[in-house]
């Protein structure tokens, strides 16, 4: 009896350890929206930017890193027998950044973005109708897009603004 009231009480303490050691939330997913950042000198694409991404607040590091994927941007395409049709590009990036204030529940993340967009789609016509002649892969072409993510998160909530080099978009996370 003695020997399980030692155990449980040993349990109990690395238990409130841990709670008291426990902080904000450190992950959060997020969505994002806004418009193109396009020169207008060239066509852009009419579908409106979009962001699904992943931030790890690092705790008590400052460190914040991530990654998204975008649409975001124009991308030319000549498959399907189609003469350079602009469609959204789509980017895949890395978020790496430092925390600039933390209060309590509250904290503020400052992040760079680096990564690449499609930037065209082509392959030889085919004149049977298929996307490309003798069934060929497409040949895609990538540009690097960056930019900066600016984040304010509360307990359960983040909020930003999402800037790159075709795009500007507000963001809407939760913190998990």
């Amino acid at each position: 009896m003695k020997r399980t009231c030692l155990v449980l009480a040993g349990l109990l303490a690395l238990g409130s350890m841990h709670v008291a050691a426990q902080t904000l939330p450190e992950n959060v997913l997020y969505l994002g929206g806004g418009q193109s950042g396009e020169s207008t000198a060239y066509p852009v694409s009419p579908k409106q930017p979009a962001t699904i991404g992943f931030l790890r607040l690092a705790q008590p590091a400052d460190v914040v890193w991530g990654m998204d994927f975008a649409q975001e941007g124009s991308m030319v395409d000549t498959s399907w027998g189609q003469a350079q049709v602009l469609k959204p590009g789509r980017s895949l990036n890395a978020l790496v950044g430092k925390n600039l204030r933390q209060d309590g529940a509250s904290r503020v993340d400052l992040m760079l973005i680096a990564g690449l967009r499609e930037a065209t789609a082509t392959c030889v016509r085919s004149p049977a109708g298929y996307q490309c002649r003798n069934n060929a892969q497409l040949d895609h072409a990538y540009r690097f897009n960056y930019g900066a993510a600016l984040t304010v998160s509360f307990e359960h909530v983040l909020l930003g603004l999402r800037l790159t080099s075709v795009s500007q978009q507000l963001i809407v996370g939760w913190r998990f």
